[in-house]
């Protein structure tokens, strides 16, 4: 990713491909800031349809789901108790063909239900341009990426917003990115230092080397778990109760 929390990340990838297989890797794409309804079956159904334009899939997998109290992650799922305050997740969705990766990633910064998508490839994930990011913190830790790109929309346009969160619980840690693309913007987001967002005063930075990004991430070499996915993938094993679809979670 352009922008990314490698220890999250990595934590995602040990469970989404089996170290011993890299060609899935290369026909894998990551698909941030996903609303939390897309696990609903309609909705899913509208997200493969959209991704599906690009080439068959074979897979889909929802990761970094927040949910509201301490059961086991499958028993939370299926009762449907996720967190009031944290209504995205992230995604993994495999091809059947590698060549199907470079097109999907233009729904890069694309609306899905009111959220814009962050895509890019697991494997060959794009190069972070600091010159054209600006560093955001004293964040609140509620904060939405949705709210970061409405405030610096009038900056320029935006190419994609990552706010850094907890790996485990997936709570913000005070500090975000936007990358835009022209450098240009970078200019006029830095004038917004000092200025509120919600009920916080936020410090708006250019990108340096000290501020947590990496000028590439190191997504594609993460050290990979035995097993192949561990998150929630859809298909036709286990009956929802609430939404009558099917549902498969991985052990």
């Amino acid at each position: 990713m352009n922008i990314v929390d490698n220890g999250q990340h990595k934590n995602e990838l040990s469970s989404v491909i089996n170290k011993d297989d890299p060609e899935r890797l290369q026909r894998t794409i990551f698909v941030g800031n996903l609303p939390v309804s897309v696990i609903q079956k309609v909705n899913h159904k509208k997200l493969k349809t959209i991704f599906s334009q690009f080439g068959k899939i074979e897979s889909v997998r929802f990761r970094s789901i927040a949910f509201s109290e301490l059961l086991p992650r499958k028993l939370a799922f299926i009762k449907g108790k996720f967190h009031p305050e944290r209504d995205v997740l992230n995604a993994y969705i495999v091809y059947k063909e590698k060549s199907s990766v470079q097109q999907a990633i233009a729904m890069n910064s694309q609306v899905f239900f009111g959220k814009h998508l962050r895509v890019d490839s697991v494997a060959n994930p794009q190069n972070h341009d600091r010159k054209r990011t600006v560093f955001i913190g004293s964040l609140a830790f509620d904060a939405q990426e949705e709210e970061l790109w409405s405030y610096f929309e009038s900056c320029g346009e935006i190419e994609n917003v990552r706010i850094v969160r907890d790996s485990k619980t997936n709570v913000g840690k005070g500090f975000a990115y936007v990358q835009f693309k022209e450098r240009v913007s970078v200019e006029l987001a830095l004038k917004l230092n000092d200025t509120k967002l919600g009920t916080r005063k936020i410090r708006v930075m250019r990108c340096e080397k000290g501020n947590h990004v990496n000028s590439k991430s190191k997504i594609g070499k993460a050290k990979f778990g035995k097993e192949l996915m561990e998150g929630v993938r859809v298909n036709s094993k286990y009956k929802h109760k609430k939404d009558n679809y099917y549902l498969s979670l991985a052990k």
